[in-house]
């Protein structure tokens, strides 16, 4: 769950819409393929990284849940650390082959866009879902860890750079998982995000892009655009 530093330009609304208005059926077809083709790609990702996500939470809760004098971070640090590093590798590999099929995010922001606008075609609003899966889930796992981790000093040293990695959204649609991340309420006590970080312009890196940028996961409506 990777590089994503660069900025998506988006098109206005109404240049998209027009866009839409004056596609061959050719286009539409070629569009269709595409974005079934992302949202495989994505719903594999999802398919593996959802139970990384899962255990990594159970992992910080069962040890918060211990006595502060019986907390090991150091077995903390050695159950969480395979885990996010195979969730980067899967989304790594996954953001390579996005980045093939869809290199300008056309079909992405498009699929989000008009999935916003209730005007999505069946395989645009299954690519939306399947981003907005990501976004949340994700991306919120990794922004919960950042937090809990602060009472884990030690932990949080071996464990953060992994979870910014892993933070960092997937090349479709950067801006609109960025969107969602902004919209995605803040666990208690976490700290606010920072602006202007080299890793996240939102300051996270699930890049995922709840940072969220993940993340959603990195609630609430994801798919508008800033």
């Amino acid at each position: 769950m990777s590089d994503t530093h660069s900025e998506v330009n988006v098109p206005p609304q109404d240049a998209e819409a027009n866009y839409d208005d004056n596609r061959t059926d050719q286009e539409k077809e070629t569009d269709r393929k595409l974005a079934e083709r992302l949202s495989s790609l994505i719903e594999d990702a999802n398919s593996k990284c959802l139970p990384l996500c899962k255990m990594i939470r159970k992992h910080i809760e069962h040890m918060e849940a211990r006595k502060e004098e019986d907390r090991d971070e150091a077995e903390l640090v050695k159950a969480v650390k395979p885990l996010l590093e195979q969730a980067e590798k899967i989304l790594s590999e996954t953001n390579g082959s996005i980045r093939g099929a869809d290199p300008d995010n056309r079909l992405s922001n498009k699929a989000s866009r008009n999935m916003k606008d209730h005007k999505a075609m069946p395989e645009e609003q299954r690519l939306a879902e399947a981003l907005k899966t990501l976004v949340e889930e994700v991306g919120g796992t990794i922004e919960w860890a950042k937090d809990k981790l602060e009472a884990f000093p030690k932990a949080k040293k071996d464990l953060g750079p992994l979870l910014d990695a892993l933070g960092r959204p997937p090349h479709a649609d950067r801006r609109w998982c960025r969107s969602a991340a902004r919209r995605r309420p803040q666990p208690s006590g976490a700290p606010a995000q920072q602006s202007g970080s080299r890793q996240s312009p939102e300051g996270n890196h699930l890049r995922y892009g709840p940072r969220q940028d993940l993340q959603k996961p990195w609630g609430g409506e994801v798919v508008e655009h800033v």
